[in-house]
């Protein structure tokens, strides 16, 4: 009998097990099929061309996203780099512009993204917004990217277990198929599903979700203060002479890139990406140490393009602390100042693609602001609220 009962007892726990891991697997099913996660990414971008919506998802390829996206638009000007990449935008251009940004996040492995995106459609310009920080970094041997999305039905589960999403999120898109409520916009993909970040039509990154409140009663959140950003850079400076000096590996690619895209008649303008005001002030501070490699890549980099750009202190033209998302990603209006410059510069190809009227009056409106509510999705954002500020933003 009391071996009866134990017997009893296991399978009583065994059913319990199954019934939790049915339960959570059948969860994860549901947030698969509710964050799009099986519906084909040509589908996703060709609606967006025609809608507001914002996509974005950790199941998605970058890769494959934006390669659809450019062979979707097969614009005439698009941009690339990693995250310092994502606010150009259409609105800035009279030709049709794509920003193809997000995919490559080193030197080395941008030749063969621009390769490809020339394959699959030769666009007249490539804006190349690039990090001067990739220039001091070490060889990364290996694929530098997912090529295919991932359809594996346990991975929305995956990323609340590695805690990627909270579990509030979660079982909010579990029950409800949505975490925010009344958001202006459609979302799709599991990112912005939780979010409220995604990529619009053009390609570009739209950060209305982690930045506003779409209600209005968000408390203010602060980013890095000053003192974390000074160690962080005093961290990095005293890592070797590899961090004060361009690395001749990165300087040679970077060439063959210009090389190669020249071959092909496409235009690239290499664009010196900014970090913030504070960021520039602490490298001021120790010139020789904090500055050393950075100035050697400043002198350098003008030899290899003629039509390279250096936009990388923003109090050169004008781009307080308050237009910045952080300290390494200059906002919305920042980026306008960038365009505007990029055609201002003696013979610069861009200067009969960029609507410049449009550019200083945004700019004179939105100044000290991260996102302007003007344009097809923009507009939706009327009456959000803005909660996320860097602490040396003044005035807020």
């Amino acid at each position: 009998m009391k071996r009866r009962n134990i017997f009893r007892f296991y399978n009583a726990g065994l059913s319990l097990v199954f019934v939790v891991f049915l339960a959570f697997g059948m969860s994860s099913i549901i947030v698969m099929i509710r964050s799009d996660g099986f519906v084909p990414i040509e589908e996703i971008v060709s609606k967006q061309q025609t809608s507001t919506a914002l996509f974005n998802s950790p199941l998605s390829s970058p890769y494959k996203h934006k390669i659809t996206l450019h062979k979707e638009r097969a614009a005439k000007i698009v941009a690339i780099g990693s995250s310092r990449s994502f606010q150009f935008r259409e609105k800035a251009f009279s030709e049709s512009f794509t920003n193809l940004g997000g995919v490559i996040s080193d030197i080395e492995y941008s030749e063969p993204f621009i390769r490809k995106l020339i394959e699959t459609h030769k666009p007249e310009i490539i804006i190349w917004a690039v990090d001067y920080q990739d220039f001091f970094e070490a060889r990364r041997p290996g694929r530098p990217w997912r090529t295919e999305d991932d359809h594996n039905i346990f991975s929305p589960l995956g990323f609340a277990v590695e805690g990627i999403f909270d579990w509030n999120a979660y079982w909010k898109v579990v029950f409800s198929g949505e975490f925010f409520e009344n958001f202006p916009v459609e979302l799709r993909g599991l990112s912005a599903k939780v979010t409220g970040d995604g990529f619009g039509h053009d390609g570009s990154l739209y950060n209305f979700g982690g930045h506003y409140d779409s209600l209005g009663k968000g408390d203010i959140v602060y980013t890095n203060s000053r003192e974390s950003l000074y160690q962080n850079i005093l961290d990095t400076s005293s890592q070797g002479d590899r961090t004060n000096t361009p690395q001749p590996w990165a300087l040679e690619s970077f060439k063959s890139i210009i090389a190669y895209a020249k071959s092909e008649g496409v235009i690239i303008l290499p664009v010196l990406v900014p970090s913030a005001p504070t960021i520039m002030e602490i490298m001021d501070e120790r010139p020789e140490t904090f500055r050393l490699g950075l100035d050697q890549l400043r002198e350098q980099l003008p030899h290899y393009s003629p039509y390279f750009a250096d936009f990388v202190d923003p109090r050169e033209y004008g781009s307080g602390e308050c237009e910045f998302i952080d300290a390494y990603h200059g906002g919305e209006v920042t980026y306008l100042r960038i365009v505007l410059g990029l055609s201002d510069m003696p013979g610069s190809p861009l200067q009969p693609y960029v609507r410049r009227d449009l550019i200083r009056r945004l700019i004179k409106e939105y100044e000290n602001e991260i996102l302007i509510t003007e344009g097809r999705i923009g507009s939706q954002f009327k009456n959000v609220r803005r909660i996320k500020f860097s602490p040396m933003c003044e005035g807020i």
